[in-house]
């Protein structure tokens, strides 16, 4: 497991430094590490697209409605990702935490939204500072 500085650092390898002054910019991070745009460009779509602020962030109702609706993004079912057990005879599904699908997703791009929080794994990377993090939803990019 990464400490958080080799997090920090390959961030700012992918991004550049400009990330850092953007205390909520978790999805301005993951668009841009996601689609292959700078991180300015990615600020300036959510921005428009999300009414993200550099403080408060992007309203999460907001990121599923965009994500929901676009072409450029398929919602992964939670079935798909979720890990199943059977409690006295009843299938229980229990979401994962973003280390697990980093394995699970090794190949294509992805968004993992967490509880206020989205990040990214590309080609089976996480970008991630917390990689326990359980994930609410998975959507990947079709481009």
């Amino acid at each position: 497991m990464r400490n958080y500085k080799q997090y920090f650092d390959r961030k700012t390898e992918l991004l550049g430094s400009g990330w850092r002054e953007h205390p909520s910019g978790c999805v301005p991070s993951a668009l841009a590490l996601i689609t292959g745009r700078t991180f300015e460009d990615a600020v300036e779509y959510a921005t428009e697209k999300l009414g993200y602020d550099r403080k408060t962030g992007v309203n999460s109702l907001r990121l599923y409605n965009l994500l929901d609706s676009s072409t450029r993004w398929k919602r992964i079912k939670m079935e798909d990702f979720c890990n199943e057990y059977k409690v006295e005879g009843v299938k229980v599904l229990r979401r994962p935490r973003a280390k697990s699908l980093a394995k699970k997703f090794s190949r294509g791009k992805y968004l993992l939204m967490t509880s206020g929080h989205a990040t990214a794994i590309v080609e089976g990377e996480l970008i991630e500072s917390n990689p326990k993090r359980i994930v609410n939803a998975v959507y990947e990019y079709v481009g």
